[in-house]
């Protein structure tokens, strides 16, 4: 996976083509269907990670850290490859969600 595109594409017909998945497109997706809060997908990907992960390392992927505890702070004990350890918990939760990436070719 490369961090600098986004984890969820969406396909839109106007203009056509991927863009990275945002708040108001997945609102405009579903909008018949329920509403919801613009970051429920947050929420439910905490959900699904809590009892999986410890909680430390939810809270540095969500910037959720106490003050001078951040997981980036220049005196932070944890390490990169502790962060690490949440891309084996972000495959299952995408296993158990039946996740799947799309592999697309773009003619023209």
């Amino acid at each position: 996976m490369n961090s600098s595109q986004p984890l969820i594409h969406l396909f839109s017909k106007n203009p056509k083509g991927f863009s990275g998945i945002t708040p108001s497109k997945v609102r405009y997706q579903i909008k018949h269907f329920f509403s919801h809060q613009d970051n429920w997908l947050r929420h439910q990907l905490r959900s699904l990670l809590t009892n999986k992960s410890p909680e430390y390392l939810i809270c540095a992927l969500y910037g959720h850290e106490h003050p001078d505890q951040e997981a980036m702070h220049p005196m932070s004990s944890l390490s990169i490859n502790e962060l690490k350890e949440l891309s084996a918990d972000l495959d299952k939760v995408a296993v158990e969600i039946n996740l799947r990436q799309v592999e697309v070719n773009i003619y023209g």
